[in-house]
């Protein structure tokens, strides 16, 4: 039976422009007004109850980034797991403009520079009539790192979605966050302190092996040999690391103050707040 697939941007039906994100609470009334334009046009459209989702994108604006380059390098130098793509890329003036990790056809998350991301679709030659108008939005999304995720048929199925009725905001908003922290995206990075405390704290419990074993770990994804430890400890390890909010960045910025991005509160936190979960 012939398909038709159907792709659209709610942003930009509604504003002209994805600088902001769409409530998610309006995805099935954009599906619908999309269908009843499309309609005037095309000829044996199916109905809304007949719409399987394949793709949905849920995006989520970080505001406050101090130094998104800064950021997006630290996150870049942990490893996640179960994500085959791990891809840390820089911008045209050469620094940190966007992080990508997930499994290609289910899902992929990614971090990037609004404002960048602007003035890089503001230089392309087919803008030249909205270059100026590109530019001012990105004058106005400085400091603002972008968190999207692309959630593909398969994961969607697997959380009972079937039509576009089944994409709830909670459900969504969920499944986003989700795989924001499976890609250690809300990793703090920049302090020595905690993986100091977390360490002196193993020890006091008797529990040394597992301290050793986190060490090793650690210092293994710091250099980025994964074959210094075999695959069972490695993992026990990581659980323990990710249990105690510690990484590799813990033994390379002890001078630096702690961050981490909250996709709750769409914010980067720093200082003692960023150490509280």
């Amino acid at each position: 039976m012939p398909e038709l697939r159907l792709e659209f941007s709610g942003p930009t039906i509604l504003r002209g422009n994805n600088v902001e994100p769409v409530a998610l609470e309006l995805i099935g009334d954009l599906v619908d007004a999309v269908l009843t334009r499309l309609g005037d046009e095309v000829a044996y459209l199916p109905t809304y109850s007949e719409l399987r989702p394949i793709r949905v994108d849920v995006a989520r604006n970080l505001c406050g980034v101090a130094s998104i380059p800064r950021t997006l390098g630290k996150l870049g130098l942990l490893r996640p797991s179960r994500s085959r793509i791990d891809r840390l890329e820089r911008g045209r003036a050469g620094e940190y403009q966007s992080l990508t990790r997930g499994n290609q056809g289910r899902w992929v998350s990614r971090l990037y520079g609004k404002s960048e991301q602007l003035r890089d679709i503001a230089r392309l030659p087919q803008n030249a009539d909205r270059r100026q108008r590109l530019l001012d939005l990105a004058v106005g999304v400085e400091g603002v790192l972008r968190a999207e995720v692309q959630l593909h048929g398969g994961v969607l199925r697997n959380e009972g979605v079937t039509g576009v009725d089944d994409l709830k905001p909670d459900l969504l908003k969920g499944m986003a966050k989700d795989y924001f922290a499976r890609s250690r995206f809300d990793a703090t990075v920049g302090t020595s302190n905690l993986l100091r405390d977390a360490l002196e704290d193993l020890l006091a419990q008797g529990r040394r092996g597992e301290a050793r074993a986190l060490a090793a770990y650690l210092l293994a994804e710091s250099l980025g040999i994964e074959q210094l430890m075999s695959r069972n400890p490695a993992n026990r390890a990581r659980s323990l690391a990710n249990r105690l909010g510690v990484s590799a960045l813990d033994l390379t910025a002890p001078q630096e103050s702690p961050s981490r991005l909250d996709f709750e509160a769409g914010t980067e936190l720093t200082g003692d707040s960023a150490l509280l979960r």
